[in-house]
């Protein structure tokens, strides 16, 4: 896997809602630190075609912190007009805020690993190692990776003073009532030392994005 396969994102936050697509936002779960967040639907794209990212408005003011802007997810098409899901290139792109301008984590999903592209960083990780701290540097951001088999639970101890955004790579996973997969998200507003668990429905990926407040 190569960089060159990732397409850069970058831009100011104001263009983020036009670039990073979303069709609807749920409501807050009983616990009002953790908000379910629901994203649009993979797109399909032909391999070398243009990047479709169709408009929308109104992104920031539904999410639970200003940091995270949308959650968009890119299905390049090996044979060109229909699925293969063993050859296909599944890109999802994480807008995250930089300053007056946004940066994208982006997230290729392969047979075997996972490969990251923040800034000019890349990084590949075997699958199937518990939750760990990713070798992406930022002074703003964290980036962990775990990975749960069927009926297994991940614990992220929760930090005071320290906000989460979490996505599931591949799979499926319960956090209290909410049920979490690759086109959603949860926010989580951390102002106490807690625990939140994650119960995997199937084998499945997390990625837990901090940051301090």
């Amino acid at each position: 896997m190569q960089r060159r396969k990732f397409v850069k994102y970058t831009g100011l936050v104001g263009l983020a809602a036009g670039l990073f697509p979303i069709q609807s936002i749920q409501g807050m779960s009983p616990n009002p630190a953790t908000h379910l967040m629901k994203f649009s639907t993979a797109s399909t794209q032909i391999r070398h075609g243009a990047l479709n990212m169709p408009f929308a408005a109104g992104l920031q003011d539904e999410f639970p912190f200003q940091w995270v802007l949308d959650v968009h997810q890119n299905i390049f098409l090996k044979d060109g007009f229909q699925r293969n899901l063993e050859g296909d290139m599944n890109v999802i792109s994480v807008a995250l805020k930089e300053g007056e301008h946004f940066e994208a984590l982006q997230i290729n999903k392969q047979a075997n690993q996972i490969s990251f592209l923040w800034k000019e960083q890349w990084l590949d990780c075997a699958k199937g190692l518990p939750l760990h701290q990713l070798d992406l540097q930022d002074e703003n951001y964290t980036f962990c990776l775990g990975y749960m088999t069927k009926e297994e639970t991940l614990v992220l101890e929760q930090e005071p003073g320290v906000d989460y955004f979490v996505q599931v790579i591949e799979g499926q996973v319960q956090n209290e009532d909410n049920l979490l997969d690759t086109e959603s998200g949860l926010g989580i507003v951390s102002n106490i030392q807690e625990e939140q668990r994650f119960l995997a429905q199937v084998d499945s990926s997390l990625l837990i994005i901090g940051r301090c407040k």
